[in-house]
């Protein structure tokens, strides 16, 4: 786990677990990740871009991490 703190599935619905300096870096990716998803002109190429459109940079990442894929 990216900072020690286990968090449920669906992860974007149980952020609040998270410090709140871990959750404003969550929602500021999700914001990121929704501005670069409505302003592209193109499709995700693979499942990695898209996830990271879908949720943001961060959030993937502390995802993974909590899954040990990190």
């Amino acid at each position: 786990m990216l900072i020690g703190i286990p968090v449920p599935y669906p992860f974007q619905n149980n952020i609040s677990m998270l410090p709140k300096e871990e959750q404003v870096k969550c929602l500021h990716g999700m914001i990121d990740a929704l501005e670069t998803s409505r302003d592209s002109d193109t499709k995700p190429k693979n499942f990695d871009e898209w996830i990271i459109r879908t949720m943001g940079k961060f959030d993937v990442i502390q995802l993974l991490s909590n899954h040990g894929k990190g």
